[in-house]
């Protein structure tokens, strides 16, 4: 036992990762009988896949502990590569360079994933059947000095083809209890230690130190998760007629290709990741998966395989993982082919180990890592040599060089690699592109990795604002005490009637609440305020303002959910500091029109509660101010919901606005275009933006004219490529829409003309789609699901293009006239028509409008509308460019006093 303590903390995660050895410990006799049972079923598991295989012999994997051993683990480097030669991920079956992202998603990338479904990890079946969640408890902690909550939940797999085997996935949700809306999640594979009993021989051994990465995760708004792999299936063979794996196979064996433990491991992610786009509280868009070890190799299994993981945190994965299999360096194919580690591949990989070898193999680890591009991945390792070091089992290096030749599908999907093929020294990070890499200098951990790949992982993932708790001596909790009133101060309700309305808190818990006040009338505001919990009332409280001379006081009563009377409570208006309100033990301060923050003081107690203003009653409608410069006279109006960004195009200024969802932080990009380029159509798609723009905007018809499509990288601002066109006839690039296979359709305004040019080719032209008198003044644009139709905005109405025929449908409908802006989703189109937002209901076939519908209508923020884009179920509309207040052809302001903030009107369909 001695000597086994010795060894270190890596060695042993790398023995236990081959099952080569086992760490000893004392058993009950029925315990070491369960176990022998497990191990014999193991072997009898493995020998039937042999047999499957018509495989005799295996070669034995390295052996990590007798240097002397004809199979001892090699850890010399000039031995490390007997195969040089990869696979190239950018070489078809056929022979064929991939020079194009379009080739890459559909054809390469299919390519690559056969090969690892058929010979390395498994194929997941198709009757894999549904799972149900349910969420066990919920509790308020705290952890870290941060409020939370935590959610456990269970995902019950439906067992009805087979009841004899029960699948449970075991799932903790980790969220900010004061998060300002929904939460970026870090998902981890958890271990399932179990806990020694009190009177056992190493229970007072030293605990491993907090886990404080999950603290800076509060800190910027995120949550995480746990969910534990053996809870639905088990980490040894003798498990592969059990869990998932045994459910769908009905407790038989495994065939040569079905999937093995780290595919079914990925499944499960992929199913807590299907709860977490049913919770409120967590922004599925935003979800990242982490492993270590074992679960290392899972994370970037589940990170390869499904594209809705936004970013992949891999921890000292190893062979199996992020480790070449074609080095024979540390643990090798043949550590994974054995009865230890076999279980985690498919059945078919055996065979590499035996008549075959890594050089056999169709794929490498590095293409595991290119499958994850274009979203960012970092790979994490512990320090091969040192005090405390993971050691070399793993093959720090082996990964690094597989990182190193994924690179080439990073860059040609336009992100950007580790920058460097030289390895790094340890503490050494390379953070600069999408695809990263760092070595710490401890051991089989991923803990000291987190700060860095925190900070690294903020350019693309940013969490709401947390409420901070309120000290007493908080400026802003600073008159809520009656001796604070100052002696002249005349309260007037008629101040805070801003308050009309509804609202809703903006919350990451179970619990919301909603607020309704009535207009004012005379001189009295009454209100409800209701907490919704599991949809239904939890509590409720009935509210009156009213003015009593030169005092304004508000009245509470709070009911609970059977309307019983729990309490009341009397605040005094004490002082009005701008739009701060400062009531005894209660502070309002209107933000902006829609938005509003309250301060409630209880006592020992401070919280802040956050609350947006909703202009119906269904809660459907908010409006976004912000706070960009007047003068823009906006165009085009892309969103990007992912990275919290409004991206304006501006007509009257020689760039792209881009603003958060708050209207604090704006940022222009400049359009690096020669003269004075003003913006039209935008759009964004996958951290591209497409922005039209056109010189001599409104000058005279003889004027020389340039059009332009720019695409820019929206993350960086930098531009990627610019397609123009020239021509001495008046030109107006106006709208634009994109193909699934990145084909840009562009109209153009003056010339009664759709444009097509390929923007995955740098050395693209614009190409004539239609030229007619039936598409007088082409405006907005969109394109159907099924990219086989565009319906186009023209003066006379909405026109529709069927690419496949490429012709016009003989559709004509002059209800349809005067649209600006025009966007397709789900059998409708959505545009801009008279000052309404309408949604326009097409045929089953999409050849013709069925019904119109008034959305929204005399907006007092519409101000020549201009344009929409949709997010999922919300329309996002442009909703005052302005463009009434300004002279036409001098494209400046009659009156500047006149104008406002941009306003973007969010409208949840």
């Amino acid at each position: 036992m001695k000597r086994l303590f010795a060894i270190t903390f890596a060695l042993f995660f790398a023995l236990a990762l081959t099952g080569f050895a086992q760490p000893q410990r004392q058993m009950t006799p029925e315990q070491q009988a369960a176990f022998q049972a497990q191990q014999e079923a193991t072997r009898k598991d493995h020998r039937q896949m042999m047999e499957q295989l018509k495989i005799t012999t295996l070669r034995p994997g390295a052996n990590p502990n007798d240097p002397k051993a004809p199979n001892a683990v090699n850890y010399d480097e000039a031995k490390a590569n007997p195969w040089p030669n990869l696979p190239d991920p950018l070489v078809l079956k056929n022979g064929k360079k991939v020079t194009s992202a379009k080739v890459w998603w559909n054809q390469r990338r299919a390519e690559i994933i056969e090969d690892f479904d058929r010979e390395v990890y498994g194929r997941v079946p198709k009757n894999v059947p549904k799972v149900k969640w349910e969420v066990v408890s919920t509790t308020n902690e705290t952890k870290f000095d941060v409020p939370v909550i935590v959610k456990q939940l269970v995902g019950h797999v439906d067992n009805s083809a087979y009841p004899e085997i029960t699948v449970d996935i075991q799932l903790t949700l980790t969220t900010p209890a004061n998060a300002r809306g929904p939460v970026p999640v870090m998902l981890e594979f958890g271990f399932n230690f179990p806990r020694p009993p009190a009177n056992a021989a190493n229970a007072n051994r030293p605990a491993f130190p907090e886990p404080t990465w999950q603290k800076l995760l509060f800190e910027k708004g995120w949550g995480f998760a746990t969910i534990v792999p053996t809870s639905y299936q088990p980490d040894n063979g003798a498990g592969l007629t059990k869990g998932i794996i045994g459910l769908v196979n009905k407790g038989q064996n495994r065939k040569p290709e079905d999937w093995g433990a780290l595919r079914a491991w990925a499944w499960g992610a992929s199913r807590a990741l299907d709860y977490f786009e049913t919770d409120k509280s967590v922004n599925a868009k935003q979800v990242g998966i982490e492993g270590l070890s074992r679960y290392g190799k899972a994370a970037l299994v589940t990170m390869a395989y499904d594209q809705r993981f936004a970013i992949g945190f891999i921890g000292s994965s190893g062979e199996g993982g992020a480790k070449l299999h074609r080095r024979t360096y540390g643990e090798l194919v043949e550590n994974l082919t054995g009865s230890g580690g076999y279980h985690w591949m498919a059945g078919n990989f055996l065979k590499y180990g035996g008549p075959l070898t890594a050089n056999d193999l169709p794929v490498d680890a590095h293409e595991m890592i290119a499958l994850c591009a274009p979203r960012p991945t970092f790979v994490s390792y512990g320090a091969a040599e040192g005090q405390g070091a993971e050691g070399k089992w793993v093959d720090q290096r082996g990964s690094f060089m597989a990182a190193v030749v994924a690179g080439p599908v990073f860059r040609l999907l336009g992100k950007k690699d580790l920058g460097t093929t030289e390895f790094p020294a340890v503490e050494t990070a390379l953070v600069d592109g999408d695809l990263a890499w760092r070595q710490h200098a401890g051991g089989h951990t991923v803990v000291p990795n987190w700060p860095t790949f925190l900070t690294w992982a903020s350019r693309y993932i940013k969490g709401p604002a947390i409420s901070q708790a309120l000290s007493p001596t908080d400026p802003k909790m600073f008159h809520l005490e009656t001796k604070d009133a100052p002696n002249n101060f005349k309260a007037n309700i008629n101040d805070l009637e801003w308050l009309v309305g509804n609202w809703k808190t903006e919350t990451n818990a179970m619990v919301f609440r909603e607020d309704t006040y009535l207009p004012l009338e005379g001189k009295q505001i009454t209100g409800v305020n209701r907490a919704i919990a599991n949809n239904q009332v939890a509590y409720m409280n009935h509210i009156v303002i009213w003015q009593d001379g030169d005092v304004v006081k508000m009245a509470h009563k709070n009911f609970g959910a059977n309307l019983a009377l729990r309490g009341e409570r009397d605040f005094v208006l004490l002082n009005r500091d701008g739009d701060y309100f400062y009531f005894t033990g209660l502070t309002l301060h209107k933000v902006n029109h829609n938005l509003y923050e309250a301060y409630y003081d209880f006592g020992d107690r401070k919280q802040l509660q956050l609350t947006r203003r909703s202009f119906l009653p269904n809660q459907r409608l908010d409006v976004l101010e912000l706070a960009t410069e007047k003068e823009l006279y906006p165009e085009g109006l892309a969103v990007d919901v992912t990275e919290g960004k409004i991206f304006l195009n501006s007509t009257n200024q020689n760039k792209i606005v881009s603003a958060d969802f708050k209207g604090e932080q704006v940022v222009d990009i400049q359009t690096p275009y020669r003269g004075k380029m003003r913006g039209t159509g935008l759009l964004l798609e996958a951290n591209r933006l497409y922005a039209l723009g056109n010189d001599n905007y409104g000058s005279t018809p003889n004027a020389r004219h340039t059009s332009v499509l720019q695409v820019i990288d929206s993350k960086t601002g930098k531009l990627m490529r610019s397609y123009e066109k020239d021509s001495n006839a008046r030109s107006l690039f106006n709208d634009i829409t994109l193909a699934k296979n990145g084909t840009a359709y562009v109209t153009n305004t003056s010339e009664n003309t759709i444009y097509a040019i390929d923007t995955l080719s740098a050395k693209s032209k614009f190409s004539v789609l239609a030229k007619s008198d039936d598409l007088t003044g082409p405006n907005g644009i969109a394109i159907s699901a099924a990219n086989d139709k565009l319906f186009i905005a023209t003066d006379n109405g909405i026109r529709i293009y069927d690419l496949r025929q490429r012709r016009i449908l003989p559709f004509t409908d002059a209800s349809t006239a005067g649209i600006d802006g025009l966007k397709y989703q789900r059998g409708k189109l959505y545009g801009l028509q008279k000052g309404q937002l309408v949604a326009f209901h097409l045929s089953e076939n999409e050849e013709t409008i069925v019904q119109a519908t008034v959305l929204v209508k005399n907006s007092y923020t519409f101000e020549s509308p201009t344009s929409l884009s949709i997010i999922g179920d919300v329309i996002y509309v442009l909703a005052n460019s302005q463009f009434g207040k300004r002279a036409r052809i001098e494209n400046n302001a009659v009156d500047k006093s006149q104008l406002t903030n941009t306003y973007i009107l969010k409208y949840k369909i």
